[in-house]
C-alpha cells in the first residue's frame, strides 16, 4: 500500500489546484511505475479494513482525482 497525505481539512475547504496537479503527477507516476489501476485508488475512509475516520473529508479530492486519471 501506498499513503498520500495533502495537507488541509478537507471538510471545511477543498484542495487547492497546486494541490491537485502535484497529486495527479505523483499518482500516475506510481500507477506507471507499480501498475497500479485507477479501482485500485481509495481514499483513507473507503480503503479496505481501515478505521473509521472522517478523512479525507466531505471535500476529498479522490472523486476528481479519479475523473482527471480516466480509467
Amino acid at each position: 500500500a501506498v499513503g498520500i497525505c495533502l495537507v488541509g481539512n478537507f471538510n471545511n475547504t477543498e484542495p487547492t489546484a497546486e494541490q491537485m496537479q502535484s497529486l495527479l503527477k505523483l499518482v500516475r507516476f506510481l500507477q506507471k511505475r507499480y501498475r497500479i489501476r485507477t479501482a485500485s485508488i481509495y481514499g483513507h475512509s473507503d480503503t479496505p479494513g481501515a478505521r473509521v475516520t472522517d478523512c479525507p473529508g466531505r471535500n476529498s479530492p479522490v472523486p476528481r482525482l479519479k475523473q482527471m486519471l480516466g480509467s
